[in-house]
């Protein structure tokens, strides 16, 4: 594997020989290519909507199709950002499946998504290279 190189500040280069020099290093550097937005700011859409504008097509939820939904999970994967490994969902699919049923109802007749859900926790993982030459 290969040393974690970056420039300073200075513009000389520096290797992270510990884990506290990696993690600033990636730090800094995800820092510097993503920026964070206002969330309250949006251009206004209605002035851009015009007679081709399509609507979604109204359809009806029900609590089976939620179960449906956890029925179908994998259930040998690893929890994501909500702690929640697929297989107690899968387990617990009728007993649960109400609660995100009146989530995704009320966000459906409400136009909106809970702020929650437009959160991301995003994650830098090593995947192997082939070394070339």
């Amino acid at each position: 594997m290969s040393d974690l190189k970056w420039d300073d500040d200075d513009g000389n280069e520096v290797i992270a020989e510990t884990d506290l020099q990696k993690a600033e290093a990636l730090l800094k550097y995800f820092s510097s290519v993503y920026v964070t937005e206002d969330d309250e700011v949006f251009e206004d859409l209605d002035n851009r909507v015009s007679d081709s504008f399509i609507c979604m097509p109204a359809f009806n939820l029900c609590k089976e199709d939620v179960c449906i939904k956890l029925q179908k999970l994998m259930t040998n994967k690893s929890p994501g950002c909500d702690k929640l490994y697929p297989r107690v969902l899968f387990e617990l699919k009728e007993v649960i499946a109400h609660s995100p049923f009146l989530i995704f109802k009320k966000s459906l007749e409400m136009g909106k998504l809970p702020s929650d859900w437009k959160l991301a926790e995003v994650t830098a993982i090593f995947k192997k290279t082939h070394r070339g030459n």
